[in-house]
């Protein structure tokens, strides 16, 4: 009898281990994420690309392109609205594309997408933006966006809506990343793309005192200097940065004690070479001038669509590899 037992108990526990293991294995996912390693808290909820290029050597051009203002009627190149401007832009760098390899190209676009985002009319200024930059998006490498002042504005008197934050969020990155926040973090081929929201510290205050200003908040701080003073958790020792936002460095306010910290740190990344570019737009520059490329690059892209403006800013490809600019003629 005693036998039988324990020839039992031994059969039972066999089985059980058996299945334990299986059990453990079959929770396993099948493709481990490479960023599944960290539980670093102050990155679980940051917006992250699911489809970087992490292992590629491969360094690619940019092209900037910002402030198109779709919904606007300022547009004065044509005596056409900004959409049917920034149609025309796309029409061009397809057929470009075409005969210059599109696929070597990330298109960046910081901000001032539409003039003004409008929850009355389901955000339609927004969803004809996207609809172009699918066609973009067909030919080229990525297009990467992050928002400006107007993306996030419905009137002057109106505050800086978190809810129009939201809806520019699930627009251009989808439904699943209406939660997660700046910044953004795109890794393509053997660069990093840092892209922030430069009125994150603004939002709820009231648009027409702080639209002009940059205002990234702490919060955005914190972890853009995990990002590139400690490189992880995302193994970006041997990648180039490029920060890309939509206020130019100027717009900070000396009154404002936290926006100052927020230059003052960018600055010292610029001296110590740790970025390879900053990215911005805003002021609408149309200034046809030559960019000395001396250390960090520094580049804004001024109007696409020549909003208030009698011409477009010259549309710009920057080579990190090779440190040179050249312009694509409209």
């Amino acid at each position: 009898m005693l036998r039988k037992i324990l020839s039992y108990s031994l059969v039972v526990g066999i089985v059980i281990i058996t299945f334990n293991l299986i059990s453990a294995c079959s929770t396993q996912p099948a493709h481990k994420s490479n960023y599944e390693y960290t539980n670093d808290m102050l990155f679980g909820n940051i917006l992250l690309s699911h489809n970087s290029e992490i292992d590629s050597q491969s360094i690619p051009k940019i092209i900037h392109l910002s402030d198109i203002h779709i919904g606007s009627e300022a547009c004065k190149v044509n005596y056409e609205n900004c959409e049917r401007e920034f149609e025309n832009v796309c029409d061009i760098l397809i057929k470009w594309s075409r005969i210059n390899n599109g696929k070597e190209y990330v298109i960046m676009i910081t901000g001032d997408i539409v003039d003004k985002s409008l929850p009355n009319d389901n955000y339609n200024n927004m969803r004809k933006a996207r609809l172009l930059i699918n066609e973009l998006d067909k030919h080229f490498r990525k297009v990467l966006i992050i928002p400006g002042n107007h993306d996030l504005k419905t009137t002057r008197e109106e505050n800086i809506s978190q809810v129009s934050l939201n809806k520019f969020k699930e627009i251009f990155y989808g439904a699943d990343e209406v939660s997660k926040e700046y910044p953004k973090l795109d890794i393509i081929g053997n660069v990093a793309f840092i892209g922030l929201n430069s009125l994150e510290g603004a939002i709820g205050k009231t648009y027409s005192d702080y639209y002009g200003d940059l205002n990234c908040g702490s919060k955005q701080l914190q972890a853009l200097e995990k990002l590139i003073e400690n490189r992880s958790p995302f193994n970006l020792n041997e990648k180039k940065i490029v920060l890309y936002f939509h206020h130019p460095l100027e717009c900070s306010s000396d009154n404002a004690p936290h926006q100052q910290r927020f230059v003052k740190k960018i600055k010292s990344y610029i001296l110590e070479n740790k970025v390879a570019a900053i990215l911005t737009g805003h002021t609408h520059d149309i200034t046809d001038k030559n960019i000395e490329w001396d250390g960090v690059l520094e580049h804004n892209a001024g109007t696409t669509t020549g909003k208030k403006r009698n011409q477009r800013s010259n549309i710009r490809i920057l080579d990190l590899e090779n440190k040179n600019i050249k312009e694509i003629e409209l």
